[in-house]
């Protein structure tokens, strides 16, 4: 991916898809998609992650904030954010407002 391109998509702001209702479970969520009726079962650094997801943020502020509690590098965090809403986003679990590069 190219640096511009990562760029783009880190002013992104992510938020759940229409009709995706998340429920914790313990420190996880399961998502439930009514237009697919599945399940979709997220460990705990992502649902850390869906629980700041809300349309507020850019992904860069969210990975900014990722990177100073756990004392990773920003560019890592970035990247494994990226790897992550990649999986959301074609599950349809995901939306990004600000992104037309996806």
């Amino acid at each position: 991916m190219t640096d511009d391109l990562r760029a783009a998509r880190m002013v992104s702001r992510p938020r759940p898809a229409p009709g995706v209702e998340p429920v914790m479970l313990d420190d996880e969520i399961v998502a439930f998609d009514s237009a697919t009726m599945m399940l979709h079962h997220l460990n705990v650094p992502a649902s850390m992650f869906w629980s700041v997801c809300d349309g507020t943020r850019t992904l860069g502020e969210i990975a900014r904030a990722i990177a100073a509690r756990s004392g990773q590098s920003t560019t890592t965090v970035e990247a494994q954010i990226l790897e992550l809403v990649d999986a959301l986003v074609a599950r349809n679990l995901m939306t990004l407002d600000g992104c037309d590069s996806w």
